[in-house]
């Protein structure tokens, strides 16, 4: 086996490894770790732009999505000989730059190639860089139980959402949730079913 093999061999397993500890780790963090797996353990661009767009969204002074995402841009760039991808790309690795990037084996020096091959590019900032920061992507989940249970979902920020098996939640992206069977919640909701059943019955048998 060749050393570059073994090197991406080590690095896919370290990589591997991280992931495993994505659930335990920062939102940040877990969002760039699953970011770099999709890229290089996957091959799938579109997903692990995602993620890392979400880590530079919670981390904006982390160098490490900059740099993925602009290496992201740059192959995509590349192969489609798109000048545009490929000022986008200019933009993610001037920014993973200016916040200190560490270039090795996992991190090669792209913008040196970048702008070698086409000199008078210029830098551009891609739409989802421009947005306003603080207004992440809210998605809406909805949650399987046992019929008339009661789902308790609480947030990293101690916030908590109840809502009934199959009802529709909205979450915010980009964080993380404890999602759990309300019992207590549950049984509040049963007995204000059953409490007019038992005035009714009891005025029935007392007429």
């Amino acid at each position: 086996m060749s050393r570059e093999r073994i090197e991406l061999s080590l690095a896919l397993a370290v990589i591997s490894a991280l992931l495993l500890l994505a659930p335990r780790a920062e939102p940040a963090d877990r969002h760039l770790i699953e970011g770099v797996y999709w890229l290089i353990c996957e091959g799938d661009a579109a997903r692990a732009e995602r993620e890392l767009l979400l880590s530079v969204q919670l981390s904006p002074d982390d160098p490490e999505p900059y740099y993925f995402l602009g290496l992201i841009k740059y192959q995509r760039g590349k192969a489609a000989g798109s000048e545009e991808e490929l000022a986008e790309a200019l933009h993610y690795l001037l920014e993973a730059e200016r916040r200190g990037i560490r270039h090795d084996r996992l991190h090669p020096d792209v913008l040196r190639e970048l702008r070698r091959d086409h000199p008078d590019l210029k830098p551009k900032a891609p739409k989802a860089a421009r947005a306003a920061p603080g207004r992440p992507d809210r998605v809406e989940v909805e949650f399987e139980a046992g019929e008339g249970e009661v789902i308790l979902v609480e947030g990293e920020d101690g916030s908590k959402i109840r809502a009934i098996s199959g009802e529709a939640v909205t979450l915010r992206c980009g964080r993380s949730y404890k999602v759990s069977l309300d019992r207590e919640g549950t049984l509040d909701r049963a007995f204000k079913r059953i409490t007019p059943i038992l005035a009714i019955l009891a005025l029935w048998i007392f007429r």
